[in-house]
């Protein structure tokens, strides 16, 4: 990105897991108040029976690592500008920006 300096590179696996331990780290931080239910069981609640053309979950679950692995989180300065951007490795392109 023109007029940005990179900073840190971090692969989208391991920036979960650094997440967690800073969370964890944190005297702050606190149990979540609910739990998110999964999809199927939104699905099943809201649209009924499962939908025949609906993919299996470990379908999913296999484009979901294999998308994590083909991506990586890189940190961007401008002066006192800071964002995080994820980049596709195979595609060599921002998929997305925050910051």
């Amino acid at each position: 990105m023109p007029g940005w300096k990179a900073i840190n590179e971090t692969p989208l696996q391991q920036s979960g897991a650094r997440s967690l331990a800073v969370d964890a780290a944190d005297d702050t931080a606190h149990a979540a108040d609910a739990v998110m239910p999964s999809l199927d069981e939104l699905k099943a609640k809201y649209l009924g029976a499962a939908r025949g053309d609906a993919a299996p979950a470990a379908i999913r679950q296999e484009d979901t690592a294999a998308n994590a692995a083909d991506t990586t989180l890189v940190e961007l300065e401008s002066g006192p500008l800071k964002k995080t951007v994820a980049v596709s490795k195979s595609k060599k392109k921002v998929i997305w920006s925050q910051g």
